[in-house]
């Protein structure tokens, strides 16, 4: 893939509009979901430009659900 603009930029920029429900994420679904992650062996599109990147799960319980709307985390 060639981008027009660098990954970092691109990301920077994105806008994501999501609805969340109120409920935290059963246990089991949680454990469920990574046991496929980890099967499947997800890698990024953008692999070649991010290096080693990863999908992962974030719990965040301690906030309001009403508040947040998304959460993107970039590590570099």
């Amino acid at each position: 893939m060639v981008f027009s603009k660098s990954i970092i930029d691109i990301i920077k920029q994105r806008t994501s509009w999501r609805t969340y429900s109120k409920r935290l994420l059963e246990e089991q679904i949680k454990e469920k979901l990574y046991e496929i992650l980890k099967l499947r062996n997800f890698k990024s599109p953008f692999s070649e430009v991010a290096g080693n990147c990863r999908f992962d799960l974030i719990g965040m319980p301690e906030f309001d659900p009403d508040e947040i709307k998304f959460v993107q985390l970039l590590l570099l």
